[in-house]
């Protein structure tokens, strides 16, 4: 589903739980995870802005992608991000606090 620009894969039942992969990645690094992680949490595998299967925004900056991801965020998920994705989860949970867990 592309939603907002950005590609997000939805698996699994349970809690909400995004994934944010890192630069010049896309979802499917976290694809060794998927099978045990979808037992437990409804997974929220988003493609980055320009990355996978997601449209690129322009310009492309921290706060940028922080704000489109945060428009297709599930209420009350947790988040994990790995390397850029890392940076993206801080900035939505320091930008958006009511969004995240």
């Amino acid at each position: 589903m592309i939603a907002n620009h950005l590609h997000v894969e939805v698996i699994g039942t349970g809690p909400n739980l995004v994934l944010l992969h890192g630069w010049g990645m896309n979802g499917a690094v976290w694809q060794p995870l998927v099978k045990k992680l979808s037992k437990l949490f409804t997974l929220h595998i988003i493609d980055l802005p320009g990355m996978g299967l997601s449209r690129p925004i322009e310009p492309f900056h921290l706060h940028a992608t922080a704000e489109k991801v945060a428009e297709v965020l599930p209420a009350h998920a947790d988040v994990v991000g790995w390397s850029l994705g890392a940076q993206v989860a801080i900035r939505i949970a320091l930008d958006y606090p009511d969004l995240v867990r």
